[in-house]
C-alpha cells in the first residue's frame, strides 16, 4: 500500500492500494491530467498484462508508483484553484439531509407543529392570572331628577387587587381540537420524512447525473485522441503518397466534430456540477471530486422477497395517509361531541382600597360554577358529521391507491432493476467488440490494403458503444435508486 500526503482529496484507488489525503491546496487541471493520464496508462497495462509473467502483483506495483508520481506532480503546483471536496453517495445523502435549504425549511414545519399542539393543550389547563388597577369616579346625578335636591358627592377612589382563575372541568370542543392538534403534529413529522426522501431522491439523480456527464467527457477525450492518431498518420501517409487527400479530409472532419461535441459537453457538465453543489448546498466554486469507484459488475441485480406490507410501513406517504385516515375518523367522532354541555369554574381573591398601599383594604373573592348547554346550533353538528364522513371516504381512496401503487411500483422495479443489470454486460460485450473492429480497419488502413474509411466508421462505432455503456451504468444506477425509493427509502441503495 502506498500512501501519498498530497494537496488534495484527489482519489481513492483500493486496487491499487493508492491513498490520497488532503493538506493543503492544489492545481485541479493537472489532478484531471493526471487522472486522465493514469486510465490511459492503465487501460494499456491491462490489454497486455497477461502475457506477462507475475502480471497481477506487478499491475498493482505500476497503478500504486503512477498514482503517486503524476499526484504528488498535481499536487505540487498550488495557487488559484478552489477547495476541493471528495464526496461519495453516502456522504452525498448525509450533506443533503443536513445542509439542503428545503429539507432545513420542512423540519421547521415540525417545530411549528409541536408548539400548535402545546398552545391547544393550554385550554385544558388553569388559566391563572393577577390583576391590579386604581380608578377614580365622579357620579353625577344629571338625568334622574334629583340634581337640584340631590346632594353632591365627591369623586370616588378604589383599588382592587386580585388573582383570578378559571378552569374547564367539560369542554369537549376544546379537547377535540387538542387531539386533532396532535394528529396533525405526527402527520408534520410524516411531511417531513417524505419530503426528506424526495430531495434525497432528486440529490442522488443529480450525483449520477453528473458521475454519467464526466465519463460521457472521457469518452469524447478517448475519441479525440483516436481521431487525433488517425489524423496524424493519413496526414503522414499522405505526404508519403501512399494514400490520397481525402483521407486527411474525412480524419480532419472527424476529429472537429469531437472537439465541438467536447465544447458542448463543457456546458453540460457545468450545469450538473452547478446542479449537485446547489442540492448539497456547497460554494459554486469549491471542486468536487466525485466516488465513481464502483464498477457496475459488483452491483447487486437481486434485492430478494419482500412482503408489501414491511414496503408500505417503510413509506412516509402511505403512514401519512393512514395517519390522515385516523385523523378523519377521529373528527368525525368528535362532531357528536358538540352536543354536550360545558362545564367551567371560576373564581378570584384579592383586597380592595381607596387608595393602594393605604392599610385601609379589605378582603374581596368571587367563585363559581359555569354551566352551559347547546340548544340549537342551525344544524351546524350534522353538516360537520357529513363533511367528516365524506373526508374519511377521500382518505380510504387515496390509502387504497397507494397500495396498489406500490404494489405495481415495486413488481416493475425489480424488473427495470434485472433488465438494466443485464444490459451493461451487453455494453461491456459491444464495447469490446467496437474496439476490435477499430483494431482490424487500423491495421487494414496502416497496411495499406483500405482507406480509412472503416477506420472512421469503426472509430465511430467505438464512440457509440462507450456511451452507451456509460449510459447503461447511468440507467442502472437510477432504477436502483428508484427501487429504493419504493422500499421506504433511497438510502437504501447504498445496501444493494
Amino acid at each position: 500500500t502506498v500512501v501519498l500526503i498530497c494537496a488534495r482529496p484527489i482519489f481513492i484507488d483500493p486496487i491499487a492500494g493508492f491513498y490520497c489525503f488532503p493538506v493543503g491546496s492544489g492545481s485541479g487541471f493537472l489532478i484531471n491530467w493526471s487522472i486522465k493520464v493514469m486510465k490511459t496508462i492503465t487501460h494499456t497495462f491491462n490489454r497486455h498484462s497477461h502475457k506477462c509473467p507475475g502480471s497481477g502483483k506487478a499491475k498493482l506495483f505500476l497503478r500504486s508508483l503512477l498514482w503517486a508520481v503524476l499526484l504528488t506532480g498535481a499536487s505540487g503546483s498550488a495557487g488559484g484553484a478552489g477547495p476541493v471536496k471528495f464526496m461519495t453517495l453516502r456522504d452525498v445523502f448525509d450533506r443533503a439531509e443536513e445542509e439542503n435549504f428545503q429539507v432545513l425549511l420542512s423540519r421547521e414545519s415540525i417545530e411549528d407543529a409541536r408548539q400548535a399542539t402545546l398552545r391547544d393543550r393550554a385550554a385544558l389547563l388553569p388559566k391563572i392570572s393577577f390583576d391590579a388597577f386604581q380608578a377614580r369616579t365622579q357620579i353625577a346625578n344629571v338625568g334622574t331628577g334629583f340634581a337640584d335636591f340631590a346632594p353632591r358627592f365627591p369623586p370616588l377612589n378604589r383599588f382592587d387587587a386580585k388573582i383570578t382563575g378559571v378552569l374547564s372541568l367539560l369542554n369537549a370542543d376544546d379537547l377535540a381540537t387538542w387531539r386533532l392538534s396532535k394528529y396533525q403534529y405526527e402527520i408534520s413529522k410524516l411531511t417531513y420524512r417524505e419530503r426528506l426522501q424526495e430531495i434525497l431522491d432528486q440529490t442522488a439523480r443529480a450525483y449520477f447525473t453528473h458521475l454519467r456527464n464526466l465519463s460521457r467527457m472521457n469518452v469524447i477525450d478517448a475519441n479525440i485522441e483516436r481521431d487525433r492518431v488517425l489524423f496524424d498518420l493519413a496526414r503522414t501517409k499522405f505526404q508519403a503518397g501512399v494514400t490520397s487527400r481525402i483521407d486527411v479530409t474525412r480524419a480532419e472532419v472527424r476529429l472537429a466534430a469531437d472537439r465541438k461535441d467536447r465544447l458542448q459537453q463543457e456546458t453540460v457538465v457545468m450545469q450538473s456540477d452547478l446542479e449537485l453543489k446547489k442540492n448539497l448546498n456547497f460554494d459554486l466554486g469549491i471542486t468536487l471530486h466525485l466516488d465513481d469507484r464502483e464498477p457496475a459488475e459488483t452491483l447487486v441485480a437481486q434485492t430478494g422477497e419482500v412482503v408489501l406490507q414491511d414496503i408500505l410501513n417503510a413509506r412516509p406517504d402511505y403512514l401519512k395517509a393512514t395517519y390522515e385516515l385516523e385523523r378523519n375518523r377521529f373528527a368525525r367522532k368528535a362532531a357528536g361531541w358538540e352536543i354536550f354541555p360545558t362545564i367551567q369554574l371560576f373564581g378570584e381573591w384579592g383586597y380592595a382600597s381607596e387608595k393602594a398601599f393605604d392599610g385601609r383594604d379589605e378582603e374581596t373573592w368571587l367563585g363559581g360554577v359555569a354551566f352551559t348547554v347547546p340548544i340549537f346550533d342551525g344544524f351546524r353538528i350534522k353538516s360537520n358529521k357529513r363533511r367528516a364522513n365524506a373526508l374519511i371516504r377521500l382518505q380510504e381512496y387515496a390509502v387504497r391507491d397507494i397500495e396498489l401503487r406500490v404494489k405495481s411500483d415495486h413488481l416493475l422495479a425489480r424488473q427495470d432493476v434485472n433488465s438494466r443489470f443485464a444490459q451493461i454486460d451487453i455494453a461491456r460485450r459491444k464495447l469490446a467488440l467496437s474496439e476490435e473492429e477499430l483494431n482490424l480497419a487500423r491495421t487494414r488502413f496502416t497496411q495499406g490494403v483500405a482507406d480509412n474509411r472503416d477506420v472512421v466508421d469503426a472509430q465511430a462505432n467505438l464512440a457509440g458503444s462507450g456511451d452507451e455503456l456509460v449510459e447503461s451504468i447511468y440507467q442502472y444506477n437510477l432504477s436502483r435508486l428508484l427501487l429504493a425509493g419504493i422500499l421506504g427509502d433511497p438510502r437504501l441503495l447504498l445496501n444493494f
